[in-house]
């Protein structure tokens, strides 16, 4: 299975370009700073996901994949403090804060899934 075809990647990779537009709207000095980082931990997500399908290594995989679970947490860090800065609005926080646990959820799925393979490559033959 590739990662273009999984419910995790999919998902994490319309966050990323939903972030993307949210940020551009920051003021202009945020843009670079937490808009920035806003922007590359949205995209890490789903780059670390593609990065753990790309991997024929049990271990490998599963090392990007919790990258990817980690970038989830600093995404929500981020989307705290772009409300409680007046950058969005609460409504939209936690719309985000809702899709990023359930990535996070899809994330433990996979990797629960796959730490109970043998075959390296396993990960495509996960239950996604």
């Amino acid at each position: 299975m590739k990662h273009k075809d999984t419910p995790v990647y999919k998902d994490a990779f319309e966050l990323a370009i939903k972030l993307h537009k949210i940020s551009t709207k920051f003021p202009a000095i945020e843009r670079f700073e937490l808009g920035s980082q806003l922007r590359r931990a949205g995209f890490s997500v789903p780059l670390n996901i593609a990065e753990g399908f790309g991997r024929s290594n049990k271990k490998e995989s599963m090392y990007f994949l919790r990258i990817a679970r980690g970038s989830v947490s600093e995404v929500s860090v981020l989307v705290d403090a772009a409300e409680r800065l007046g950058y969005i609005c609460i409504e939209q926080r936690d719309e985000t804060q809702s899709e990023l646990k359930n990535l996070n959820v899809q994330l433990n799925n996979v990797l629960r899934s796959l730490g109970k393979t043998e075959a390296p490559g396993a990960i495509a033959q996960s239950a996604l």
